[in-house]
Protein backbone atom coordinates (compact mmCIF):
# COMPACT_ATOMS: atom_id res chain seq x y z
CA UNK A 1 0.00 0.00 0.00
CA UNK A 2 1.25 3.80 -0.20
CA UNK A 3 1.54 5.34 3.02
CA UNK A 4 2.04 9.22 3.73
CA UNK A 5 5.81 10.10 4.49
CA UNK A 6 4.88 13.97 4.47
CA UNK A 7 3.04 17.00 3.03
CA UNK A 8 4.52 16.01 -0.23
CA UNK A 9 6.54 12.22 0.00
CA UNK A 10 4.81 8.83 0.32
CA UNK A 11 6.18 5.28 0.72
CA UNK A 12 5.33 2.04 -0.65
CA UNK A 13 4.95 -0.47 1.89
CA UNK A 14 4.32 -4.30 2.20
CA UNK A 15 5.02 -7.35 0.34
CA UNK A 16 4.53 -8.70 -3.03
CA UNK A 17 3.09 -12.16 -3.23
CA UNK A 18 3.76 -13.23 -6.31
CA UNK A 19 7.65 -13.10 -6.41
CA UNK A 20 8.98 -15.36 -3.73
CA UNK A 21 12.04 -13.08 -3.02
CA UNK A 22 13.22 -9.42 -3.04
CA UNK A 23 9.67 -8.30 -2.83
CA UNK A 24 9.00 -6.38 0.50
CA UNK A 25 9.30 -3.08 -0.32
CA UNK A 26 10.75 -2.24 3.61
CA UNK A 27 14.05 -3.71 2.64
CA UNK A 28 14.06 -2.35 -1.05
CA UNK A 29 16.98 0.10 0.32
CA UNK A 30 20.57 -1.84 1.25
CA UNK A 31 22.12 1.50 2.41
CA UNK A 32 24.83 1.13 -0.62
CA UNK A 33 23.51 0.98 -4.38
CA UNK A 34 19.92 1.92 -3.13
CA UNK A 35 19.82 4.79 -0.46
CA UNK A 36 16.32 5.87 -0.45
CA UNK A 37 12.55 5.26 -1.71
CA UNK A 38 9.98 7.24 -1.56
CA UNK A 39 7.04 8.24 -4.12
CA UNK A 40 7.60 12.83 -4.75
CA UNK A 41 5.10 14.57 -5.79
CA UNK A 42 6.92 18.23 -5.43
CA UNK A 43 4.04 20.05 -4.11
CA UNK A 44 -0.18 20.31 -4.49
CA UNK A 45 -2.47 18.21 -2.14
CA UNK A 46 -3.81 14.45 -2.88
CA UNK A 47 -7.31 16.03 -4.43
CA UNK A 48 -4.91 16.76 -7.07
CA UNK A 49 -2.09 14.27 -7.36
CA UNK A 50 -1.54 10.62 -5.91
CA UNK A 51 -0.36 7.51 -6.28
CA UNK A 52 -2.29 4.46 -4.69
CA UNK A 53 -2.55 0.79 -4.70
CA UNK A 54 -5.66 -0.12 -7.10
CA UNK A 55 -7.92 -3.47 -8.76
CA UNK A 56 -6.20 -3.66 -12.11
CA UNK A 57 -8.11 -2.18 -14.58
CA UNK A 58 -8.42 -5.95 -16.59
CA UNK A 59 -8.42 -8.01 -13.37
CA UNK A 60 -10.07 -6.97 -10.56
CA UNK A 61 -8.29 -9.75 -8.31
CA UNK A 62 -4.58 -8.23 -9.44
CA UNK A 63 -3.65 -4.83 -7.07
CA UNK A 64 -1.40 -2.88 -9.42
CA UNK A 65 0.27 0.93 -8.55
CA UNK A 66 -1.78 4.03 -9.90
CA UNK A 67 -0.06 7.16 -10.80
CA UNK A 68 -2.75 9.77 -11.09
CA UNK A 69 -2.55 13.58 -11.76
CA UNK A 70 -6.13 15.96 -11.39
CA UNK A 71 -4.78 19.09 -12.18
CA UNK A 72 -1.62 20.95 -12.58
CA UNK A 73 -0.34 21.24 -8.97
CA UNK A 74 3.57 22.66 -8.90
CA UNK A 75 4.13 26.28 -9.85
CA UNK A 76 7.21 26.52 -12.05
CA UNK A 77 7.91 30.66 -13.55
CA UNK A 78 4.58 31.87 -15.25
CA UNK A 79 2.85 28.25 -15.65
CA UNK A 80 2.62 24.65 -13.81
CA UNK A 81 2.76 21.43 -14.07
CA UNK A 82 2.31 18.14 -12.85
CA UNK A 83 4.41 14.89 -10.98
CA UNK A 84 4.20 11.81 -9.51
CA UNK A 85 7.33 9.93 -9.38
CA UNK A 86 9.32 6.97 -7.98
CA UNK A 87 12.42 8.06 -6.67
CA UNK A 88 15.29 5.46 -6.16
CA UNK A 89 18.50 7.51 -4.60
CA UNK A 90 21.67 5.75 -5.39
CA UNK A 91 25.07 5.42 -5.31
CA UNK A 92 28.07 2.93 -6.92
CA UNK A 93 25.27 2.15 -9.99
CA UNK A 94 26.36 2.38 -13.67
CA UNK A 95 24.38 -0.21 -15.45
CA UNK A 96 20.42 -0.61 -14.63
CA UNK A 97 17.99 -3.20 -15.83
CA UNK A 98 13.89 -2.86 -15.35
CA UNK A 99 10.87 -4.73 -16.41
CA UNK A 100 7.41 -3.58 -15.87
CA UNK A 101 4.08 -4.08 -17.12
CA UNK A 102 2.33 -0.43 -18.31
CA UNK A 103 -1.51 0.45 -18.62
CA UNK A 104 -2.51 4.17 -20.00
CA UNK A 105 -6.30 5.00 -19.22
CA UNK A 106 -8.09 4.72 -22.55
CA UNK A 107 -9.21 8.01 -22.45
CA UNK A 108 -5.90 9.03 -22.66
CA UNK A 109 -6.01 8.53 -26.47
CA UNK A 110 -7.67 11.37 -27.00
CA UNK A 111 -4.33 13.38 -26.43
CA UNK A 112 -4.26 11.51 -30.40
CA UNK A 113 -6.79 14.02 -31.36
CA UNK A 114 -4.82 17.31 -30.02
CA UNK A 115 -3.80 20.05 -32.58
CA UNK A 116 -0.96 20.38 -30.55
CA UNK A 117 2.35 18.78 -30.06
CA UNK A 118 2.79 16.51 -26.92
CA UNK A 119 7.01 16.64 -25.90
CA UNK A 120 6.68 16.44 -22.33
CA UNK A 121 4.89 13.33 -20.84
CA UNK A 122 7.81 11.20 -19.07
CA UNK A 123 7.44 8.19 -17.87
CA UNK A 124 10.66 7.17 -16.78
CA UNK A 125 13.96 9.52 -15.63
CA UNK A 126 17.65 8.47 -14.85
CA UNK A 127 20.18 11.16 -13.24
CA UNK A 128 23.93 11.41 -13.28
CA UNK A 129 24.55 14.02 -10.29
CA UNK A 130 21.41 17.09 -10.22
CA UNK A 131 22.88 17.80 -14.01
CA UNK A 132 22.61 15.43 -16.39
CA UNK A 133 19.56 13.16 -16.99
CA UNK A 134 18.50 10.55 -19.59
CA UNK A 135 14.67 10.85 -20.18
CA UNK A 136 12.20 8.34 -22.00
CA UNK A 137 8.69 9.94 -22.69
CA UNK A 138 5.64 10.40 -25.41
CA UNK A 139 5.82 12.20 -27.75
CA UNK A 140 3.26 13.48 -30.66
CA UNK A 141 3.11 16.04 -33.80
CA UNK A 142 1.15 18.51 -33.87
CA UNK A 143 -0.63 17.07 -36.85
CA UNK A 144 -4.29 16.37 -34.94
CA UNK A 145 -5.15 12.20 -34.90
CA UNK A 146 -1.63 11.44 -35.17
CA UNK A 147 0.02 8.54 -33.30
CA UNK A 148 2.00 8.73 -30.24
CA UNK A 149 5.35 7.69 -30.08
CA UNK A 150 7.99 6.75 -27.46
CA UNK A 151 10.94 9.14 -27.30
CA UNK A 152 14.34 9.12 -25.45
CA UNK A 153 16.46 12.39 -24.57
CA UNK A 154 19.20 13.86 -22.57
CA UNK A 155 20.32 17.24 -21.33
CA UNK A 156 21.85 19.04 -19.01
CA UNK A 157 22.01 22.45 -16.79
CA UNK A 158 24.08 24.82 -15.50
CA UNK A 159 23.92 26.35 -12.16
CA UNK A 160 21.72 29.33 -13.59
CA UNK A 161 20.22 27.65 -16.59
CA UNK A 162 17.22 25.40 -17.41
CA UNK A 163 17.75 22.05 -18.95
CA UNK A 164 18.75 22.19 -22.35
CA UNK A 165 18.12 19.01 -24.15
CA UNK A 166 21.49 17.84 -26.19
CA UNK A 167 19.99 14.84 -28.56
CA UNK A 168 17.25 12.75 -29.08
CA UNK A 169 15.21 10.24 -30.83
CA UNK A 170 11.93 9.45 -31.50
CA UNK A 171 10.48 6.07 -32.49
CA UNK A 172 8.12 6.28 -35.69
CA UNK A 173 7.53 2.20 -35.78
CA UNK A 174 5.39 1.15 -32.73
CA UNK A 175 2.61 3.25 -31.76
CA UNK A 176 1.71 3.71 -28.59
CA UNK A 177 -1.22 1.43 -27.34
CA UNK A 178 -4.11 2.70 -24.45
CA UNK A 179 -6.35 0.88 -22.44
CA UNK A 180 -4.45 -2.33 -22.95
CA UNK A 181 -0.99 -3.49 -20.74
CA UNK A 182 1.99 -3.86 -22.20
CA UNK A 183 5.41 -4.69 -20.71
CA UNK A 184 8.62 -1.81 -20.92
CA UNK A 185 12.02 -3.69 -20.88
CA UNK A 186 14.99 -1.18 -20.09
CA UNK A 187 18.43 -1.88 -20.54
CA UNK A 188 20.77 1.58 -19.40
CA UNK A 189 24.35 1.93 -19.32
CA UNK A 190 26.74 4.88 -18.39
CA UNK A 191 29.70 5.07 -20.20
CA UNK A 192 31.82 6.39 -23.04
CA UNK A 193 30.77 6.78 -26.79
CA UNK A 194 31.83 3.01 -27.50
CA UNK A 195 30.23 1.38 -24.72
CA UNK A 196 27.15 3.57 -22.83
CA UNK A 197 24.11 2.12 -24.44
CA UNK A 198 20.41 2.19 -24.17
CA UNK A 199 18.54 -0.58 -25.56
CA UNK A 200 14.23 -0.78 -25.15
CA UNK A 201 11.70 -3.22 -25.77
CA UNK A 202 8.33 -3.71 -25.56
CA UNK A 203 6.08 -6.68 -25.83
CA UNK A 204 2.82 -6.25 -26.42
CA UNK A 205 -0.69 -8.19 -25.59
CA UNK A 206 0.02 -10.60 -28.19
CA UNK A 207 3.46 -10.99 -26.46
CA UNK A 208 4.82 -9.60 -29.53
CA UNK A 209 8.30 -8.44 -28.92
CA UNK A 210 9.25 -4.90 -30.46
CA UNK A 211 12.61 -3.10 -29.89
CA UNK A 212 11.85 0.69 -29.85
CA UNK A 213 14.96 1.92 -29.31
CA UNK A 214 19.17 -0.06 -29.11
CA UNK A 215 21.54 3.26 -29.26
CA UNK A 216 25.43 2.75 -28.53
CA UNK A 217 26.63 6.34 -27.38
CA UNK A 218 27.96 8.09 -24.32
CA UNK A 219 26.01 8.52 -21.57
CA UNK A 220 26.13 10.29 -18.05
CA UNK A 221 29.38 11.12 -15.73
CA UNK A 222 31.70 8.89 -14.12
CA UNK A 223 29.81 9.42 -11.11
CA UNK A 224 27.15 6.96 -11.93
CA UNK A 225 23.46 6.98 -11.44
CA UNK A 226 22.49 9.10 -7.90
CA UNK A 227 18.71 9.36 -8.72
CA UNK A 228 16.71 7.11 -10.29
CA UNK A 229 12.70 7.55 -11.21
CA UNK A 230 11.70 3.92 -12.32
CA UNK A 231 8.09 5.02 -12.76
CA UNK A 232 6.75 8.34 -13.10
CA UNK A 233 4.15 10.79 -14.57
CA UNK A 234 5.48 14.46 -15.26
CA UNK A 235 3.85 16.63 -17.45
CA UNK A 236 2.72 20.23 -18.52
CA UNK A 237 -0.32 22.00 -17.50
CA UNK A 238 -1.43 22.29 -20.61
CA UNK A 239 -1.93 18.72 -21.14
CA UNK A 240 -3.44 18.22 -17.79
CA UNK A 241 -5.89 20.93 -18.38
CA UNK A 242 -6.87 19.53 -22.33
CA UNK A 243 -7.55 15.90 -20.67
CA UNK A 244 -9.84 17.43 -18.07
CA UNK A 245 -11.63 19.59 -20.41
CA UNK A 246 -12.42 16.31 -22.60
CA UNK A 247 -13.19 13.84 -19.77
CA UNK A 248 -10.41 11.74 -19.99
CA UNK A 249 -8.63 10.85 -16.71
CA UNK A 250 -4.72 10.76 -16.33
CA UNK A 251 -3.50 7.84 -15.49
CA UNK A 252 -0.70 5.59 -15.35
CA UNK A 253 -1.34 1.95 -14.04
CA UNK A 254 2.06 0.09 -13.25
CA UNK A 255 2.52 -3.43 -12.28
CA UNK A 256 5.26 -6.57 -11.64
CA UNK A 257 8.16 -3.74 -11.96
CA UNK A 258 11.60 -5.56 -11.75
CA UNK A 259 14.83 -3.50 -10.87
CA UNK A 260 18.39 -4.98 -11.44
CA UNK A 261 21.72 -3.26 -11.14
CA UNK A 262 24.08 -4.96 -13.44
Amino acid sequence: MVTKKGSTWDNIVGTDTTFTEKSNWEFLCDGRWIKNAFINYEDGSYSQRYAKVVADPEDNSNSVLMFKILEPHIIEGDHKKGRVSAILETGDIYSISQTLRLYLHPTMVTLKKWDRKVDWLTIFEFWSTDYYRITVSMFKSNIPNDEMYFKVSSGSRTLVSKFKEEWSKTDTQYPIPFGEWFTISLNLTLDNAENGRLLMEITDSGQRKNTIFDLTREFGNPEGFTKINPMKLYTSDSLIEYLKKNNSELEFFFDDWKFYRN
